[in-house]
């Protein structure tokens, strides 16, 4: 009996030493040094947009018809104006990297929230492949049409 007395008090040494423990590093964390002032949060602080590409509209048929078909419009936020310029010059390249990829969904896919967001980072990394001055940082709908 000795022993299992033993036995409980030190998980419950360990209990409760791993609560203190976890308790002092929330706190830690949260709370800033003494001296030490905390930045506030600014309230409705937009973010900046660097230079966009504003893009014709296309139409672009599906891999799963003939039948089927997206109307895109978009712009292209890059991350400064040697990018936009070097996109610009490329723009055949642009074209072939929107119809390819686009091209390789279907509606199905595209109808959905993560197929259009799985659509908008194949572009990016596709279109970032060829531009040497800089990145594309997001792209934004302008139109999306699945028909």
């Amino acid at each position: 009996m000795g022993k299992n007395k033993f036995v409980i008090i030190v998980i419950a040494l360990v209990v409760v030493l791993a609560a203190a423990g976890g308790a002092f590093f929330m706190f830690s964390s949260q709370t800033p040094a003494v001296g030490q002032q905390q930045q506030p949060v600014p309230l409705n602080q937009a973010p900046t947009l660097g230079p966009v590409y504003d893009s014709e509209e296309y139409t672009i048929n599906l891999a799963d018809s003939t039948k089927k078909f997206i109307r895109l419009k978009l712009a292209v936020e890059l991350t400064n104006e040697g990018a936009l310029a070097e996109l610009q010059t490329k723009l055949p390249m642009f074209e072939d990297t929107l119809i390819s990829t686009a091209s390789s969904k279907t509606s199905d896919i595209l109808n959905t929230l993560e197929g259009k967001e799985d659509l908008k980072n194949n572009l990016i990394s596709a279109i970032n492949y060829f531009l040497d001055q800089g990145q594309v940082k997001n792209i934004y709908w302008k139109e999306f049409l699945l028909s």
